[in-house]
């Protein structure tokens, strides 16, 4: 659509992804939803109910540098959009509760997606072109 490659983002907020269905044609369209995802669950819920007319690709991108480092002691994580970083012991019990936080978030963005009609692909490993080929093979 002329709009959408006219339009001129402002904001450094994803909630501005809940006005995108205005720039989009009337006609069903072919949407990649492309994000980290680290925001509310609720926004992300009203950005499918305004594309809810599209056939939108929810495509997950959770980069190796988000995961957690290896061993345990005392570490530093790095906040990747504020910039800052943070000192923290990462004992045995610390790191089971990370990993489940993972785990979870997982669950609760496959079962949001999927409520909305839409499987989600998780890239984790960046581009992968086999992956993606079996994502369309699988859901279509």
């Amino acid at each position: 659509s002329q709009r959408l490659r006219r339009h001129i983002p402002h904001g450094t907020h994803s909630r501005g992804l809940k006005q995108v269905w205005r720039l989009l044609p009337r006609r069903r369209c072919l949407v990649f939803l492309v994000s980290d995802c680290h925001v509310p669950l609720t926004l992300l819920r009203e950005i499918l109910t305004g594309l809810a007319q599209h056939a939108v690709v929810p495509v997950v991108i959770w980069d190796d540098s988000e995961a957690l480092p290896e061993g345990r002691g005392l570490i530093r994580l790095s906040d990747l959009e504020g910039g800052g970083s943070q000192l923290l012991a990462l004992r045995p019990a610390l790191r089971s509760r990370l990993e489940n936080n993972i785990r979870l978030r997982r669950e609760r963005l496959t079962a949001l997606f999927r409520h909305a009609g839409r499987e989600p692909l998780f890239l984790t490993d960046g581009f992968n072109a086999d992956q993606i080929t079996r994502y369309f093979l699988e859901t279509a």
